[in-house]
């Protein structure tokens, strides 16, 4: 029974772990602007973090929900009514009059009894509204840091494809040259030469494909972070 009960204690223990684990620290997705020692892609993030527009409408949206809560809490205020008067008999009597209206001063304030119920619900709710929009600039940070790396992963797939194509392009190239002068002094067939081409054609078409990928996948990480790749240091 002891024993059980230890072992109970233990996974607890375990899993109250896991998920502390388990938080993210959403100032370690985007890396700060005073990090140093960053690699590439870290770099890319921070740079699309920085100039992407739609992370300024996120964080502006967090700034508006909180002026909102300020709003909320003083919301009140607007039905509030006020009203005072000086009695002029009081304060400047005619000769042989004494005081004779009372009080001397008057003054009402009015306020609406359902105020006090839909204040503090208001207030709840703007309050609910600004930690959603937390939560938005949180998402938007995973998002923008999977969109890079992915978009950056693929312009470099492309780009080494690109040199693998090239190099298999210039290898078809020369093979089919060589069959060419081959074939010109009769060394060879014409459908052996017409092999070669083929395969150099093929591989041309393929480095051209896969330039154009490159090119495009470069521009989408560009898009990103709002400036030439070339020109991220």
């Amino acid at each position: 029974m002891i024993m059980k009960k230890n072992l109970l204690i233990i996974f607890i223990f375990i899993g109250a772990l896991s998920l502390n684990a388990q938080n993210v620290d959403y100032d370690k997705v985007i890396l700060p602007e005073e990090a140093t020692g960053l690699s590439f892609e870290e770099k890319l993030v921070r740079l699309a973090w920085l100039n992407y527009p739609l992370n300024r409408v996120a964080e502006n949206n967090v700034e508006v929900a909180r002026k909102d809560i300020h709003l909320a809490q003083w919301d009140w205020l607007d039905n509030v009514e006020a009203q005072g008067n000086l009695n002029e008999f009081n304060i400047d009597p005619a000769p042989g009059e004494g005081n004779q209206f009372f009080p001397r001063y008057n003054f009402r304030l009015t306020l609406k009894l359902g105020d006090l119920v839909n204040t503090p619900v208001e207030v709840k709710r703007a309050k609910a509204i600004y930690r959603n929009s937390i939560e938005e600039v949180n998402a938007q940070k995973l998002t923008i840091r999977k969109e890079v790396l992915q978009r950056y992963e693929n312009f470099k797939l492309y780009d080494e494809l690109l040199r693998i194509y090239t190099v298999s392009m210039e290898d078809a190239n020369a093979e089919a040259k060589l069959l060419e002068e081959k074939f010109k002094n009769g060394e060879t067939t014409l459908n052996e030469y017409n092999s070669a081409l083929r395969v150099y054609n093929t591989e041309r078409i393929k480095r051209m494909t896969t330039q154009r990928d490159r090119e495009i996948a470069k521009l989408e990480v560009e898009e990103m972070i709002g400036m030439k790749l070339e020109e991220v240091n």
